[in-house]
């Protein structure tokens, strides 16, 4: 009677062995991440899946012209998710074909090659759903489409199957007969090396009036592939939340944890293990149904100084912190010049990277990387603008910085930037300090015009009067001659000048007599205002030396020469790039005895 009834319990066993539940009831998959949701109608098992007797397999069905766009999950009744495939299989990869996910599968679902006609490793443990709970229920598989538009996608079946003694988990290990440690060495970790691309930007800026918009690529350089997943940790600030849900109460993305895989290539044989290691807390976007990576490229409008290192270089404008998918969206090989060495040198064959095209996911899902030899692309459209408000014409400096927080494993971080120069010229422009006069008598009235707000103003008259600040102004001269009218600004793009030339007559001193310059005694500067060379013709009637100075607005005197004389006119000439002079107003001072003679000189360049 014992022997019977084990030969009894034995024939229910083999009874449940292999059961299958099925779904053939095709169905669109829509795009921009939402998900079409499978139902699996799963009945008759016993009232608990284990490690004894559980969910040993799930075959798929899905037709899509770019897999790497596609996610799928197999939800159990208890609300346990599991992933079974993202982000793989190229972006021109086609279809999911009798696809048998099992964990002693093949081949690692990253190591596959469309159509995905075989049995493969899912990316997840499917033990994860052998928790003891009641298999008997509705069971999903869940497709999405991380893609923004439509591709045409659809489901077409899922098989799901149960039985006896699920296989364990493999360990981690990925077979690869090509990869390759550096020359000398046998065992290595095959670590990615994230620079930022100075052409991708310079092919890539859009200024306007008040704002600049910048393309920005990352390529990697190194041995092997950024990859990131993500962990089952979510957060809404520090309180940690499900990762089924999408918003925080304040109605900023959930974010999640993500480990970066770094993959360890081990000497005399052609397999990888691998280890994860933390990679911060990333956002996730339901709308786009993929995590971005924050911050993962910096980017700001710098000036240059003699400081070597782009990063300390003071900002003039900058953009949003951006997030970015890490996707293969181009090759070091078919962008020529985007990816360069340590020495400025491209980066165009496939043969200058040690193990280009390593890696196993690629895309913009949860699941995310960059392969060796290629490069990452967020054009300018994609990127919030570099606010332009009253910035100057002139040349700056985009600075780029990939991973400027350096929370990734990167080969070499010293190389994650780069300075590219832009010549601005649609923002505030050079001014130059322009007015207008009006005469009448010995007075003017001036009006400086076209300066922006902020502008403060220096007149000089000409005549030794007093300097004023005030615009609009007024003066009255006293005596006749023509003056230099001098108008000195100080902008948002630096300092300007302008001058112009009056002529006062017919004034009489207060005895009648015809106030007139002496002629016997003067300094004639021509030309003036000067660029390059001046001459100075001095008529001085007393025969003994006298000297040549020439006087800045603050004060500082430079002594030209000191020189003899018998009466009479002599005439000088110098070069004002001898002399350091730069753009702007001087006086040329005379001295002989007690006497002064004064003239203003304007330097134009």
């Amino acid at each position: 009677m014992k022997k019977l009834f084990t030969l009894f319990l034995v024939s229910i066993s083999a009874l449940v062995s292999a059961q299958t539940f099925n779904n053939y009831n095709a169905a669109p998959i829509p795009p921009n991440g939402q998900t079409q949701v499978i139902p699996i109608q799963v009945s008759g098992l016993p009232n608990a899946v284990n490690g004894t007797f559980g969910a040993i397999q799930v075959r798929v069905a899905i037709t899509h012209p770019s897999v790497q766009e596609v996610e799928i999950k197999l939800k159990a009744p208890d609300n346990t998710i599991i992933t079974l495939s993202t982000s793989v299989g190229g972006q021109f990869g086609q279809d999911y074909r009798n696809t048998r996910f099992r964990n002693d599968g093949m081949y690692n679902i990253e190591q596959g090659t469309p159509p995905f006609n075989g049995t493969y490793i899912p990316m997840e443990d499917l033990n994860k759903v052998n928790n003891g709970q009641n298999p008997n229920a509705t069971w999903f598989l869940l497709v999405t489409d991380t893609y923004p538009y439509a591709n045409n996608g659809s489901f077409d079946s899922v098989r799901l199957t149960f039985g006896n003694n699920p296989p364990a988990y493999p360990p981690s290990v990925f077979v690869c007969p090509t990869c390759q440690c550096p020359p000398g060495v046998t065992d290595c970790d095959l670590l990615p090396d994230m620079t930022s691309s100075e052409l991708v930007i310079v092919n890539d800026m859009i200024e306007s009036p008040g704002s600049l918009l910048i393309g920005n690529g990352t390529p990697n350089i190194g041995m092997g592939p950024i990859e990131v997943r993500p962990v089952d940790s979510c957060f809404c600030g520090l309180v940690q939340v499900p990762c089924t849900q999408n918003t925080c109460p304040s109605n900023v993305p959930v974010t999640q944890r993500l480990h970066q895989r770094i993959y360890r290539k081990h000497a005399g044989n052609d397999t990888l293990t691998y280890y994860d290691v933390s990679a911060g807390e990333m956002s996730y976007h339901p709308q786009h149904g993929h995590i971005h990576v924050d911050n993962w490229a910096d980017f700001t409008l710098r000036e240059k100084t003699t400081d070597p290192d782009p990063r300390n270089w003071p900002i003039i404008g900058t953009s949003v912190k951006q997030s970015y998918c890490l996707i293969n969206l181009s090759t070091c090989d078919g962008y020529p010049g985007a990816c360069e060495d340590n020495n400025g040198l491209p980066l165009s064959l496939q043969s200058q990277f040690l193990n280009y095209g390593l890696g196993y996911l690629s895309g913009c899902g949860k699941f995310q990387g960059i392969f060796p030899g290629m490069l990452d692309i967020y054009s300018s459209g994609l990127n919030a603008p570099i606010n332009l408000q009253s910035i100057c014409n002139g040349e700056y400096y985009i600075v780029s910085i990939t991973d400027p927080d350096s929370v990734f494993v990167d080969a070499d971080y010293s190389n994650n930037v780069v300075a590219v120069p832009i010549q601005l010229t649609q923002q505030v422009p050079a001014s130059t300090a322009s007015f207008t006069q009006v005469q009448n008598g010995a007075s003017v009235q001036v009006n400086a015009t076209g300066l922006l707000p902020g502008t403060t103003y220096l007149w000089d008259f000409g005549d030794g009067s007093p300097y004023v600040t005030q615009n609009p102004t007024s003066h009255t001269y006293t005596a006749n001659g023509e003056y230099i009218i001098t108008l000195w600004v100080t902008t948002p793009c630096g300092d300007r000048f302008g001058y112009d030339t009056v002529k006062i007559s017919g004034l009489t001193q207060p005895n009648g007599v015809p106030n007139t310059e002496e002629m016997s005694d003067f300094v004639a500067v021509h030309p003036n205002p000067v660029s390059e060379w001046i001459e100075l013709e001095v008529g001085l009637h007393e025969p003994s030396p006298y000297s040549i100075s020439l006087l800045t607005l603050s004060g500082s005197r430079q002594v030209v020469g000191t020189y003899p004389s018998q009466g009479g006119t002599q005439t000088h000439r110098f070069n004002t790039n001898d002399l350091g002079l730069a753009a702007g107003a001087y006086f040329i001072e005379i001295r002989q005895n007690e006497k002064v003679y004064t003239k203003k000189l304007m330097v134009v360049r």
